[in-house]
């Protein structure tokens, strides 16, 4: 099942997002959803390694 979700984006991540999705001629939610994926799979790898992080910044 898929869902529809609302969040809150910087005008300057958003038009990234955009630039990426019509270069690589994919969707914005598929960035999304595969960003998501990728941070949720490092934090469970990291916890898993017991490394503590203390602040994560997206650029």
């Amino acid at each position: 099942m898929v869902r529809v979700i609302t969040f809150k984006i910087d005008e300057s991540l958003l038009e990234e997002v955009d630039r990426f999705a019509k270069v690589f001629g994919v969707s914005r939610s598929e960035i999304i959803r595969d960003a998501l994926s990728n941070y949720l799979r490092s934090a469970r790898i990291i916890r898993k390694n017991n490394v503590s992080i203390k602040k994560v910044t997206l650029t």
